[in-house]
């Protein structure tokens, strides 16, 4: 059965949602244990303010279970932020979806461009504020956007731990060639793809030498 389309958590909705989002977790169940801050005293102001933003908004989809909802997806919330203001955020949608790219950092920088009318010259230089280190997709979407600076929360170890999420194998997968990978590529033929890319730069870049960058 063919779903419903969504593109995303408006910038009302997620805004609806760190409103009423409980600081904590609900004191009713016994086996998670209390804070009330975030550890971090070298953090300043703004980076608590907006960490704990993306802590809120990664709440959502635990609260949703508490619920007894089917939750989005993962716990995984982010902000991007940028000259004083949020350009685009987002918790994970995996689940909601059924796309595995619908992670909080790619639903921020999509309701930063889809939404908020932001573009690639905006996101650079901007800080992404996220609850967990940002996957490896998520990290290459942040170094292709120019992003400046990447606050996290938890690590790849409780997001295995808890959530039996396998960043670390994937991340030391990437050390390797590509035809050595677990997920491993077979390069073929690459004379024709040679001229396309001799064509696009010729086109895009006026000179057919090379990238400027």
């Amino acid at each position: 059965m063919k779903k419903e389309p969504f593109y995303g958590y408006t910038p009302k909705q997620t805004q609806a949602w760190v409103d009423k989002a409980p600081e904590t977790p609900p004191k009713e169940f016994q086996g998670v244990a209390q804070a009330t801050s975030l550890d971090d005293e070298q953090l300043s102001q703004i980076d608590k303010e907006y960490l704990l933003r993306a802590i809120k908004l990664a709440s959502h989809n635990p609260m949703q279970a508490f619920e007894n909802k089917s939750p989005d997806g993962g716990l995984f919330g982010a902000a991007l932020y940028k000259d004083g203001k949020i350009l685009g955020e987002g918790w994970n949608t995996v689940l909601k979806e059924g796309d595995p790219t619908r992670h909080a950092e790619m639903n921020a920088i999509r309701q930063a461009t889809h939404d908020n009318g932001y573009g690639l010259k905006d996101l650079a230089g901007a800080t992404l504020y996220t609850s967990g280190a940002p996957c490896p997709m998520c990290y290459a979407a942040m170094a292709w956007a120019d992003i400046k600076h990447i606050v996290y929360a938890s690590d790849y170890t409780e997001a295995l731990q808890y959530g039996g999420f396998k960043d670390e194998s994937i991340n030391a997968s990437l050390a390797l060639s590509l035809q050595e990978r677990e997920l491993s590529g077979t390069q073929v033929d690459s004379k024709l793809a040679h001229q396309w890319w001799e064509f696009y730069n010729w086109l895009v870049y006026k000179d057919g030498k090379g990238s400027k960058y």
